[in-house]
């Protein structure tokens, strides 16, 4: 009787991380055979309710949401249409929905595995596993493979969305941990070819850039990870106009603590701090720096009675929104050769965000702060008179936090 009960199940693996699949034996069906986007989000949603009936009601509001004019009756007709695709890609053998009365249901005869299940099992395992790295790292090694990218990447419904994150949240936390787990190791190369894999998936993902340098940096190639951070920190001002997080401000760190080898020569240390005669101007720096370098300047300030003042230069559209990238580029490259010309050796510039520039002046008083801006500006629009975007600025005195 179990035997006979066997033979009727049938097995299917379907998958939702990325886009929808789903293949049985040498039989696969994918997304590409019909337009219709609904079949899919209909099969994941009931695949992913499997233990239980779902009523009519429930499917309608998360296939077509509120609205709508004869929904039993489009649903009626989406389900078989669906079953139709189904039936000829996969076979007459898989019916996958039941119906009921008032209710659709997964049919119990189709055995299904779904990937975004089995990536969490094993996200959760690996964090129960605490007390055997190897073990956590195989777990996660395994989670990671599952995820060929974002929960229905395509689908934009509304319970679609709110899963994705969920399912986003699980990977980075996975992702961080393997992380930290590979670099305990020491199993840099590794590391860095799987985390560049992973940046197709989330190329704004500043944690994860910051892993990609600290494992350059810690297989003992400083130069790809200082290369690698201004890579990074330009395609996030770029992409999304932001400064860099903590995470990327600490590996620069670390990137420049690196560079601070054993020497006992004085001398030789002495050359090596030196700066070139040839270089003027304001110093040109990373955001990590920056704020090293304004903590010290405060701090002389304060013992010396003199001040510091910061200003923070913005850009923006001729309404105050964000600017085209196109033109915002070229703006900022126009304002940081004013800034660099004109400005004094032992003033400080700083890229505090893909729009803003951010200065620190150390002068007599706050009015002598406030004539050096309005200089930098007058000679901006000046060389520059035809600039399609708004340019302004705001400057205080130190002991504001960045």
């Amino acid at each position: 009787m179990a035997e006979k009960e066997e033979s009727r199940l049938k097995r299917l693996e379907m998958k939702l991380l990325g886009s929808f699949e789903m293949d049985s034996s040498d039989k696969q069906l994918d997304e590409t055979v019909t337009r219709s986007s609904k079949t899919w989000e209909l099969f994941a949603y009931l695949a992913l309710n499997r233990a239980r009936k779902v009523p009519l009601d429930e499917i309608i509001s998360v296939v077509w949401g509120e609205g709508g004019r004869n929904p039993t009756s489009a649903l009626k007709t989406l389900m078989h249409r669906s079953r139709s695709v189904v039936f000829e890609h996969l076979g007459e053998g898989f019916d996958l929905v039941n119906s009921y009365r008032g209710a659709y249901g997964w049919n119990p005869n189709v055995v299904c595995a779904i990937d975004v299940e089995d990536f969490a099992e094993s996200c959760e395992a690996a964090a129960l596993a605490g007390s055997d790295p190897e073990k956590q790292l195989s777990l996660y090694k395994s989670a990671l493979s599952l995820y060929r990218g974002h929960f229905l990447t395509k689908h934009e419904s509304p319970w679609i969305e709110e899963y994705r994150e969920k399912m986003r949240k699980i990977f980075n936390d996975a992702l961080f941990a393997f992380s930290e787990l590979m670099l305990d190791a020491c199993k840099y190369e590794e590391l860095i070819a799987a985390l560049l894999k992973i940046t197709s998936i989330e190329p704004n993902n500043e944690r994860l850039h910051s892993y990609i340098v600290k494992a350059q940096l810690r297989s003992g190639n400083s130069a790809e990870a200082l290369k690698y951070y201004k890579a990074a920190t330009d395609q996030l001002y770029r992409n999304l106009g932001i400064r860099p997080s903590e995470y990327l401000q600490d590996a620069y760190t670390e990137i420049m603590q690196s560079h601070g080898d054993m020497e006992t020569d004085l001398s030789v240390v002495q050359t090596k701090l030196e700066e070139s005669s040839e270089m003027g101007g304001a110093f040109f720096c990373e955001l990590g720096f920056f704020k090293q370098a304004y903590q010290l300047e405060s701090r002389i300030a304060e013992r010396d009675g003199t001040c510091v003042n910061l200003a923070l230069v913005s850009v923006s559209a001729q309404d105050g929104s964000l600017p085209p990238l196109g033109q915002l580029g070229n703006v900022m490259d126009n304002l940081l050769e004013v800034f660099t010309s004109l400005l004094r050796k032992g003033d400080v510039i700083s890229k505090y965000s893909g729009a803003q520039y951010i200065i620190m002046l150390p002068t007599q008083t706050v009015e002598d702060g406030e004539a050096i801006m309005q200089r930098l500006m007058s000679t901006f629009s000046s060389r520059y008179p035809r600039c399609p975007l708004t340019v302004s600025y705001d400057i205080h005195p130190a002991n504001i936090k960045l």
